[in-house]
């Protein structure tokens, strides 16, 4: 939701050029913006590929030193903890991608919407002054921030990757 109201708030500032110092200096911020979050998928996506490099050495270390073992694929598990650093590494991944292409979405759209000739310039004024008011509106109803989504989506997938009883219990405490 609050990716969302942000890109709702950009383009409709970016077309009536409210703050900011106008349109030009707005089309910049978003596209720092973009290439901020783009950054970010890649920051996580290099640290998850890191601990997946780290996991699949130790996991090698101990086969040579116990090669009966090695022949038991349910011996080559990787420990809970690498397991867990992972799984989280990866669902952020997806986390921040799946916004990526959201943002990129609604911009596309908005634009449509918001610089659609069929209509009078003052219907499409009218428009994205809507517009603003519903992203400040979203912005204001997320109540968190991005990291916090991150982190709560986490929790859930660790919730359900757990099973029955790690689920059940993740589902008490967020109640």
């Amino acid at each position: 939701l609050h990716a969302i109201g942000y890109v709702y708030e950009e383009q409709a500032q970016t077309r009536l050029s409210l703050k900011d110092g106008g349109k030009m200096f707005k089309e910049y911020q978003v596209s720092g913006h973009k290439l901020a979050k783009q950054y970010e998928v890649l920051q996580v996506a290099v640290k998850a590929q890191q601990v997946a490099q780290e996991a699949k050495e130790e996991s090698k270390g101990g086969e040579k030193a116990n090669e009966a073992d090695a022949k038991d694929p349910t011996k080559k598990r990787l420990p809970k903890e690498k397991q867990q650093e992972l799984v989280g590494l990866m669902v952020e991944v997806m986390w921040r991608t799946s916004v990526l292409d959201i943002e990129d979405t609604l911009r596309h759209v908005l634009w449509r919407v918001c610089e659609d000739r069929g209509i009078s310039k003052e219907d499409r004024t009218k428009r994205q002054r809507a517009i603003l008011l519903l992203g400040q509106t979203f912005m204001q109803a997320s109540g968190e921030d991005y990291e916090a989504g991150i982190d709560d989506f986490k929790k859930k997938v660790a919730g359900q990757l757990a099973g029955p009883s790690g689920s059940a219990s993740e589902q008490a405490s967020s109640s």
